[in-house]
């Protein structure tokens, strides 16, 4: 079992990308590639991780808002508690996930709140995205919480999971949860891996407008193709690398950044 964090406190300068890879998994941070123009409280407060077991991976990136607090314990969380279960090589999620993934983020969502109150920051709250991936059975969980993304490519184009376009952004840590609140505040769902060759989770820092890129599915879609180009084992380096520099690219260009955080999984047969 192996396991990696990027937090964001800890990659403070603009225009570079960290990257950790493990074989066909890769996560990436970056503050971004120019000063954010907007009051935020910590120079980077996104951050990235994954965890891989015998029997699966799972990915997770987190975007804090007021403070990198509420990110890091929902990621930290997460790869400590349920995903040494999760990614066992006795799992068994053909039935019961929403239920599995609502009980982790109600666990997650009290550990943001009581870092809250021990700590100075009352106000640090987050968005999340967290994939289990099984390769056994060419499955993809998923659990959303906010406008972070989700995407899969495949040979038939780029998918997005998860999204809700047009509602409200909720975040993590902003209250008190339950699960039958929470369900109605998240997105829980299951997708087919067969035909797929990456599953890409990023923060907002590649789509906000007039900040990230015009299209991130494209954005996604070219990065997917250019990784699909390098030997095997570093495709993921490469993937995790490339989305985070073409969020930056898009900062630059528009003399606006924000940060950006990625978790990556090549998975194409």
């Amino acid at each position: 079992m192996t396991s990696a964090v990027l937090r964001g406190r800890e990659h403070t300068h603009i225009g570079a990308v960290d990257v950790v890879a493990e074989g066909l998994i890769a996560i990436a941070n970056s503050r971004g590639g120019a000063p954010k123009n907007y009051l935020y409280t910590d120079p980077n407060e996104d951050v990235a991780g994954f965890f891989r077991g015998p029997g699966g991976a799972l990915l997770a990136v987190a975007d804090g808002h007021s403070g990198f607090e509420a990110s890091e314990v929902v990621v930290e969380h997460l790869l400590t508690h349920p995903a040494p279960q999760w990614t066992d090589a006795s799992a068994d999620f053909h039935t019961g996930w929403s239920r599995h993934a609502l009980a982790a983020l109600c666990d997650a969502n009290l550990d943001i709140l009581r870092e809250r109150t021990q700590g100075l920051n009352l106000e640090s709250e987050t968005t999340l995205v967290a994939t289990l991936i099984r390769p056994e059975t060419r499955d993809l969980l998923y659990a959303c919480v906010g406008d972070s993304h989700l995407f899969v490519a495949g040979r038939g184009g780029v998918h997005e999971l998860g999204a809700r376009p047009g509602r409200p952004t909720p975040f993590l840590g902003a209250r008190k949860e339950s699960p039958d609140t929470l369900h109605t505040r998240c997105q829980l769902g299951r997708h087919d891996l067969t035909d797929a060759l990456a599953v890409v989770c990023v923060t907002d820092g590649l789509s906000e407008r007039g900040i990230g890129v015009e299209d991130p599915a494209s954005a996604i879609g070219e990065a997917v193709a250019a990784a699909a180009e390098q030997p095997a084992e570093v495709r993921a380096m490469h993937l995790a690398r490339d989305v985070c520099e073409r969020a930056c690219e898009a900062h630059r260009s528009h003399s606006a950044g924000d940060n950006v955080a990625a978790a990556v999984a090549w998975v194409g047969l």
